[in-house]
């Protein structure tokens, strides 16, 4: 996994994830308490926090950066699944 990948996956993946972070702030649903509402919130700040730090530090690695770790290549793909960034 390059740098440039991975740039490209978090340009995508970080407006999704304050779409999300946003559309959390509304309790008017019959299923959402605002306690449960701040929970949800929170965690989301937490992974969109982490994937804004990993943006940062990306730009000021050398361009030839390569992650070549499985466990690291799987640990930015959770992060950046879809799913995770959905529920």
């Amino acid at each position: 996994m390059n740098k440039e990948y991975m740039l490209r996956v978090l340009s995508y993946v970080i407006p999704e994830m304050e779409a999300k972070y946003r559309s959390l702030f509304d309790t008017s649903g019959s299923s959402k308490s605002r306690a449960g509402a701040a929970v949800n919130r929170s965690k989301r700040k937490k992974l969109m926090d982490i994937a804004k730090l990993i943006e940062y530090l990306l730009r000021y690695c050398p361009d030839t950066m390569e992650i070549t770790d499985p466990d690291l290549c799987k640990a930015f793909d959770r992060l950046t699944e879809p799913r995770r960034i959905n529920s």
